[in-house]
């Protein structure tokens, strides 16, 4: 059978990356783009059908894929999730729900702070809602979502899924049949997906997912042999969510021998470049080399000997008894933590090489007894915050960098993808400038550089700091989603579509007028959008203030 090369805008796949509340504003002004831009009598959003999101993105995503499998206008989606980042309020909530443990909806739940966040994705964002809900939709338009994370038990992405294939809920070695995870509850896998290294603890399954030790959830993962399983950020090892789009397109392959998306959007928040990595200044501080380890054991151990004897000889007034008994039990607290620490590191050292070097090595690590406070702090936060570098962007940067590699020189996919990189309009770029006058679309102006470059600095946080708020953030994120989309849209057209003589060319005489048409309106909104970057953010904002 000859394989037929599928139309610019059919069956359309979008992928939402991971970073926080940067992703998702960002996200959400691209997908309001998709919303406002009709192509052939429809707007490119309805002609959506694979979504794969991953973190911030998947707050976003499920948003999303809950109003249409409930057959709920988009505007609806955008003025709930606009207003939830408005009103700022996840962080304030979780706590509050980590401090009343008894008002939890799923009782069952760890009580930390992955699953207080997931109490307050049910209430406020998701409606309490389950996948049920996507699974048993018949008006939705898209046939795969996937919502990714991490898995720590094989290392593997663990796919929260609904899809028309045979894609497992889950992955190949640990995963739920549809029947049972059609109970998971959508916030479960927000918060699975969101779970970044360092900020948070793993969500585990099928504890926290279950409801009930004795419910489907918990019962068919114990009988398939699984062991409790910790869940993480999906962009551990798939920032972009690339990875869910791709065994969706084979599974279409396999069923119809023929590819399926038209047009693949990467929506992708990640830094254009990885910030380098601040190493620790050491600073030799001769007044300090005197407080080591056994230095203060030693004056603790005189201490308390000191203070026993006050107690156990002399009368005191109550007051000064207090004090001096509060200061023992501090003692005493100081030492149980330090022979247990103690205690530990030996353990840890006896199960890794063995009892008779665990005592040589020891005795050789008695110089850390030795050493200045100070120096063993510079020590630890030289390891701690170079393993976070490395985890949370080397790592992640590399993995992208092979991803897109793959992706871009795959001749089955180069043809149909575009990036919309929040940093694709930064003004010092050549090419951008180039491919403006290209378009013939002019200069930017001041106030929509300005909107690129402070989309650019927001950290990957799920709240705004207060200069966030001041410098219009939310509305900057968002708007930033909007003309980068619409911007890279356009080079899509003029420089994939036009100039692969393989796909222009087999496009019929209407289709190639409908796509100069919308390449048209493309470029008649990024003239306005350079006018007035918020131009579509303050359409969406009447009607939200109506």
């Amino acid at each position: 059978m000859e394989t037929k090369i599928p139309q610019p805008f059919t069956n359309m796949a979008i992928s939402l990356s991971g970073g926080g509340y940067r992703a998702t504003a960002f996200h959400l002004g691209a997908l309001s783009y998709l919303h406002a831009s009709e192509y052939q009598g429809e707007n490119l959003l309805k002609r959506l059908r694979i979504l794969s999101t991953i973190s911030g993105g998947t707050l976003t995503g499920i948003m999303f894929a809950l109003y249409a499998a409930k057959n709920k206008p988009f505007d609806e989606c955008y003025d709930k999730l606009y207003l939830l980042l408005e009103q700022d309020k996840l962080v304030e909530k979780a706590f509050e729900k980590l401090n009343n443990p008894r008002n939890w909806d799923d009782p069952n739940k760890s009580k930390d702070v992955i699953n207080a966040f997931s109490e307050v994705y049910h209430s406020d964002f998701f409606d309490r809602e389950h996948f049920k809900v996507l699974f048993k939709s018949t008006s939705t338009h898209l046939t795969d979502v996937i919502f990714g994370s991490t898995e720590f038990t094989t290392g593997k992405q663990f796919r929260f899924t609904q899809n028309r294939g045979d894609g497992r809920f889950g992955n190949k070695d640990l995963n739920l049949p549809d029947t049972v995870a059609q109970g998971v509850r959508l916030a479960d896998a927000a918060a699975a997906s969101s779970c970044f290294p360092g900020g948070f603890e793993p969500i585990v399954m099928a504890k926290d997912f279950s409801g009930s030790p004795t419910g489907p959830i918990a019962t068919t993962w114990n009988e398939k042999g699984y062991q409790p399983t910790a869940i993480m950020d999906g962009g551990i090892i798939d920032n972009q969510g690339i990875e869910g789009v791709e065994l969706a397109e084979k599974r279409s392959f396999h069923r119809d021998d023929q590819p399926f998306t038209g047009t693949y959007i990467i929506s992708d928040v990640s830094g254009r470049s990885m910030a380098p990595y601040e190493v620790p200044v050491f600073k030799n501080k001769s007044f300090q080399n005197f407080l080591t380890l056994r230095r203060v054991n030693w004056f603790a151990g005189i201490l308390m000997a000191v203070l026993i004897g006050l107690l156990a000889f002399i009368q005191m007034p109550v007051f000064i008894t207090a004090l001096t008994a509060s200061i023992l039990t501090l003692g005493v607290a100081w030492f149980l933590l330090f022979f247990r620490l103690r205690s530990a590191i030996m353990e840890a050292m006896d199960s890794a090489f063995g009892n008779k070097k665990e005592r040589r090595l020891f005795k050789d690590l008695k110089v850390i007894y030795k050493a200045p406070i100070y120096i063993l702090v510079y020590l630890l936060k030289f390891r701690v915050t170079s393993v976070m570098k490395m985890v949370t962007d080397v790592f992640m940067k590399r993995i992208r960098t092979l991803q897109l590699e793959a992706l871009y020189s795959d001749e089955h996919w180069n043809y149909r993808i575009e990036s919309n990189n929040i940093y694709t309009l930064y003004q010092d770029d050549k090419t951008v400038n180039k491919k403006l006058k290209e378009f013939g679309l002019g200069n930017m102006s001041d106030a929509m550089v300005d909107a690129i470059k402070s989309a650019n600095s927001m950290p990957t946080t799920l709240w705004w700091s207060e200069k966030n708020k001041s410098d219009n953030m939310q509305n900057k994120l968002i708007a930033c989603g909007q003309f980068s989309l619409c911007f890279n849209l356009i080079d899509y057209i003029e420089n994939t579509v036009k100039k692969k003589p393989a796909v222009w060319g087999s496009l019929d005489a209407p289709t190639k007028q409908a796509i100069e048409d919308i390449s048209q309106r493309f470029k008649a909104d990024f003239k306005q959008f350079i006018h007035n970057p918020f131009w579509l953010v303050e359409e969406n904002g009447k009607r939200l203030r109506a």
